[in-house]
């Protein structure tokens, strides 16, 4: 808590800057305000029934009297507005243009004006892309006097929203400083044992977290229980049937990525040796990260769609050559196959990327590593390669 705190001032600190005129600084801060909607459709609520809702604005100054802006607005039915966006002053206002929009270009106003913060939204042009059928941005708005503090602004600034907000206008989004810690940071054994994150300044990320742990651990210890119950039922004993390696690799206030490597001997047609599971948790969502929403397209798949054989594939294949010497029967098997990868964090050495291969071959599989220099032309998500820029120093 008191690193978040301590954090949290020098943010605001950095904001209060000369470089951030008065407006800016301001009415930074987080208004909410509560109101009724009426809900026409049966089959989101009874019918004409009304319903308390929260309306929501986020604003976080930024240098040179900018502002990074999060709207969230609910109307009758249900129908939202949503937003995110860096603000550029001009005049006596802040004002949002998209870089993308349906209707083509748009400016959403932000002003001061009767003790309001009040959007101006002309002619609706940016209404098509951001609201509902029986949302409106034009004349939306807060009062002054419900801003408050943002108690969250670690979380706030390690957002997807957020990064998607600066990497718009091609801004670096470093990650934040927090306190972030995560045990045990090893394990080994026959019982699968998975970390938690036992420090982190958001409370409820934290519990979300170590319940998904929990649940893999689960999982993992019912898959451990079958292959055990699977040699009672075959009368066999094996020496050391089922062995699992935890490994956490990398911890930052963004992301917590573990490699887990099972073995196991159950009376199968072939044992599992060192079979990678790796597991890569998202601390602005607290879920598993999804690879092909960190990666442009083409990187994890060809562009016909080929699972998995697509830049990465031809990366790991140039690499593999030296990594496995004059090995020619592997060189073959790996450049036969469609790789289906199983991809990691590791502070030390970047992205580690793993494929994997048939029974026969499995001992041809190796994992290789690849700098942020490497996959950086290649990633969408400029959270992820900044915070990857920010961790890896080989």
């Amino acid at each position: 808590m008191k690193g978040a705190l301590a954090f949290l001032l020098v943010a605001l600190a950095a904001a209060s800057a000369s470089s951030v005129p008065s407006f800016v600084g301001s009415i930074q801060g987080v208004y909410k305000t509560r109101h009724q909607i009426a809900m026409y459709d049966t089959a989101l609520a009874p019918a004409d029934q009304h319903v308390a809702v929260e309306d929501v604005m986020e604003i976080v100054a930024q240098p040179g009297g900018a502002a990074y802006v999060r709207l969230h607005l609910t109307f009758d039915n249900g129908h939202l507005c949503g937003l995110h966006g860096i603000a550029e002053p001009e005049g006596d206002a802040l004002v949002y243009r998209p870089r993308d929009n349906i209707e083509g270009p748009c400016a959403l106003s932000l002003r001061s004006h009767a003790g309001r913060l009040v959007f101006g939204d002309a002619d609706d042009a940016c209404k098509f892309d951001f609201c509902g059928a029986r949302g409106i941005l034009n004349g939306a708005g807060f009062p002054l006097s419900s801003r408050r503090p943002i108690r969250y602004l670690p979380r706030l600034l390690a957002s997807r929203e957020y990064a998607e907000a600066r990497a718009e206008r091609g801004l670096p989004t470093p990650p934040p400083r927090v306190a972030v810690k995560v045990a045990p940071m090893h394990t080994d054994g026959s019982v699968p044992r998975y970390p938690r994150l036992t420090v982190f300044p958001d409370s409820a990320i934290r519990a979300k977290v170590n319940a998904l742990l929990a649940q893999t651990e689960t999982e993992a210890r019912s898959d451990r229980d079958d292959c055990l119950a699977n040699l009672r039922e075959h009368h066999r004993s094996e020496s050391g049937p089922y062995d699992v390696r935890i490994d956490v690799a990398y911890v930052t206030p963004r992301y917590i990525s573990m490699q887990v490597r099972r073995s196991d001997n159950c009376g199968r047609s072939y044992p599992n040796n060192g079979v990678p599971s790796p597991l890569t948790i998202d601390l602005s969502t607290a879920q598993e990260v999804n690879w092909q929403w960190v990666f442009k397209q083409g990187f994890l798949y060809s562009p016909g769609g080929s699972q998995n054989d697509g830049r990465l594939a031809a990366l790991y294949r140039q690499r593999y050559a030296s990594v496995r010497g004059k090995d020619a029967e592997c060189r073959q098997a790996v450049g036969d196959a469609r790789l289906n990868f199983s991809l990691r964090l590791d502070a030390s050495r970047g992205l580690m990327a793993e494929p994997s291969l048939p029974h026969a071959v499995q001992a041809c599989a190796e994992e290789i590593a690849l700098s942020p220099k490497e996959v950086a032309p290649f990633v969408q998500d400029a959270r992820f390669l900044a915070d990857l820029n920010a961790t890896v120093h080989p």
